[in-house]
């Protein structure tokens, strides 16, 4: 009897146990899945995060690479010649009509190397003919019709800002930019003179002067390695001296200001 009693209390404590047992390995693999949520969670976000880093940090280095580049391009410029004078000595003797035939496509190459958000770049331009044809007055009151023909380039140290924002989307790939730039230069100039009526005179000229320009615009990538670009420059490409003719008195016409202005187009292919 006396070994009966804690065997009938062993025998039922059993199941109390066995319970207690898988309670807590229950509540024991409920905690691990539950980390093992968390942890795929938070590995996955970290994931995302890199791989977000990454995919910035790699737009962010090839667009801010050092770079070299060519450009090809076309401008269509409204060229003019202004504030054209009578500067023959004590002559008051002034340019009474005049016309200029100043619409045209200009052709230009250039060459340059991309640092961070600036470029730099040096850049030919060539300039078709602008006709000029007036009728000076001379001191003797008469008048005479004149044509001169004014060929112009112009070499350009240019440089360049560009507007970088990486936030708005991924520009390296089909993004787009704004740009703002300036540059300094030369300008060659051959002045042929003809005189049609009234006077005598067949002469040609040729000068190199200071001017510099200005431009802005967008800038498109289409791959890796072309970009196109569209905006509008202007040129201040100084004035000039038109080529002396004589009759009863010598008359030599200036232009004060030769200037251009319009939209370009252009193609830059990096290296």
């Amino acid at each position: 009897m006396k070994f009966q009693i804690p065997i009938a209390l062993l025998l039922a404590s059993i199941p109390l146990v066995a319970q207690a047992s898988f309670s807590v390995k229950g509540e024991r693999v409920s905690e691990g899945y539950a980390q093992t949520i968390d942890y795929k969670a938070a590995k996955d976000g970290t994931l995302m995060i890199t791989e977000t880093e990454e995919s910035l940090e790699d737009a962010l280095a090839k667009i801010l690479d050092h770079r070299e580049f060519i450009v090809l391009g076309m401008h269509n410029v409204e060229l003019k010649m202004s504030s054209i004078r009578n500067r023959t000595t004590n002559s008051t003797a002034s340019v009474t009509t005049q016309r200029q035939l100043n619409d045209q496509m200009v052709p230009f190459i250039a060459y340059g190397y991309q640092w961070i958000d600036f470029s730099g770049r040096i850049s030919y331009y060539s300039f078709d003919k602008l006709e000029y044809q007036g009728d000076p007055v001379l001191d003797s009151g008469a008048t005479f019709r004149y044509k001169a023909d004014v060929s112009q380039s112009a070499l350009m140290l240019e440089g360049q800002y560009n507007l970088y924002e990486i936030d708005w989307f991924n520009r390296w790939v089909n993004g787009f930019w704004p740009h703002v730039g300036v540059g300094v230069g030369v300008v060659s100039k051959t002045v042929k003179a003809k005189v049609e009526a009234g006077a005598t005179g067949n002469r040609e000229v040729a000068e190199l002067d200071f001017a510099w320009n200005w431009h802005a615009g967008i800038q498109g990538q289409i791959s890796a390695n072309f970009t196109v670009d569209m905006g509008y420059q202007g040129f201040d490409l100084a004035g000039t001296k038109l080529p002396r003719v004589e009759n009863t008195s010598r008359v030599r016409l200036k232009a004060d200001k030769m200037s251009a202005k319009g939209p370009f187009f252009q193609v830059r292919y990096w290296f």
